[in-house]
């Protein structure tokens, strides 16, 4: 543990992508390239909170919660706030576990985590449509919308400074360790297409996550990605609080694996046509596969292009796999094993996870059960 720290402020600027990464904040502290659990913000989250991927927290979407078998972020014995306007669905997601506590009134010890939404459409704060009427009418002027995407993003790093100054003048920065990242990234023209969701790539999979207290160093050590399932339990153990919880992230600063980071993306609001997107990466690159036939693949294309892009190069993604940079060895079994196992990722050692004895595997039967009933429950209302 590091006796200093006592508090936790996680910051997540919704929608930064990697390579955008606020030079400002990247050089208070390590600075890790990771993984988006997924190109929509219900289901990063949720991995954020649990320490799970997807397949084993099962949020797909805003009006799916996160089950009440698993321990969250909001379960650790300190003061834990999700801090963000009234009306979030993600409050929805989190049930009745997530309080909003302002950081300038929180007491310590502390949790707290804020959704800033400077950097997702509309990143205009003039702008009184919706964010989908802002995408479909930037089509055409894809340059004004990459230059309000910069402008946002020094709102975004204002914002974060200005938390950084509320945490000083209330005399506890020197006992919180601060947490600056992403829920997922944002398209700003590649492929034709501009916001996120679909198709999965590297502008909307890569986020920054950057470390900052005194007593963390840049060490050589560090691994070369990490996930945002690794934010809780490197939380955990940086804090020495102590939990009888499993995960499958890891703590980064501990580590001397090779890791792989899985993302998934899933449209239930288009169900019957509903199709899963599951990919792995690591830093160079990763493996994508889409699931669902030609068809439904091709009618969830055509209902993303209706207000994201204005050309046909996106088709050239409705392809049931797809590789981007290096190649991944042995990507389609490791898929399975994310989306079938408990895995803590490990290249080279796949099928190493947390959940060995008799008590998770009850767990991880009941979560199977509740998850095939509310599919059922589902296709029944069709």
């Amino acid at each position: 543990m590091h006796a200093e720290m006592k508090n936790v402020m996680i910051f997540v600027s919704d929608a930064l992508r990697w390579d955008y990464a606020p030079e400002r904040i990247r050089k208070l502290g390590p600075t890790l390239k990771t993984v988006a659990q997924s190109c929509h913000t219900p289901t990063s989250f949720a991995s954020i909170v649990t320490g799970m991927n997807p397949p084993k927290h099962g949020v797909e979407w805003f009006y799916h919660r996160i089950s009440r078998d698993l321990y969250t972020i909001f379960d650790l014995p300190a003061n834990v706030s999700y801090y963000s306007h009234r009306y979030d669905a993600l409050h929805q997601v989190f049930g009745k576990r997530a309080p909003c506590i302002p950081l300038d009134s929180i007491q310590e010890p502390f949790v707290y985590l804020e959704k800033n939404l400077h950097t997702h459409a509309p990143y205009n704060s003039f702008y009184s449509g919706t964010a989908a009427d802002y995408v479909r009418e930037s089509k055409k002027k894809p340059e004004i919308y990459l230059r309000d995407y910069e402008i946002a993003v020094e709102k975004a790093t204002n914002d974060f400074f200005d938390r950084i100054r509320t945490l000083k003048r209330r005399g506890l920065l020197d006992r919180t360790l601060l947490i600056f990242t992403s829920d997922h990234g944002e398209f700003l023209g590649e492929y034709g297409l501009l916001g996120h969701g679909f198709p999965c790539a590297p502008e909307l999979v890569y986020v920054p996550t950057v470390f900052i207290h005194s007593s963390l160093d840049n060490k050589d050590s560090l691994p070369t990605i990490m996930r945002h399932v690794d934010i809780l339990p490197t939380i955990i153990d940086l804090l020495g609080i102590k939990v009888d919880w499993a995960f499958e992230g890891v703590n980064v600063f501990e580590v001397d694996e090779t890791l792989l980071g899985y993302c998934r993306v899933t449209f239930p609001h288009l169900f019957p046509w509903k199709i899963v997107v599951s990919s792995i990466w690591n830093e160079k690159g990763g493996f994508v596969k889409l699931q669902g036939s030609a068809l439904r693949r091709l009618i969830v294309l055509l209902h993303e292009l209706m207000y994201r892009s204005q050309t046909l190069e996106p088709f050239a993604y409705c392809k049931r796999v797809r590789q981007f940079g290096e190649h991944l060895i042995n990507a389609d079994e490791s898929i399975e094993v994310f989306e079938n196992e408990y895995t803590y990722g490990y290249a080279n050692k796949i099928h190493e996870g947390p959940f060995n004895n008799k008590k998770i595997s009850e767990l991880v039967m009941r979560l199977r059960v509740r998850r095939k009933i509310r599919k059922m429950k589902l296709e029944k209302r069709i």
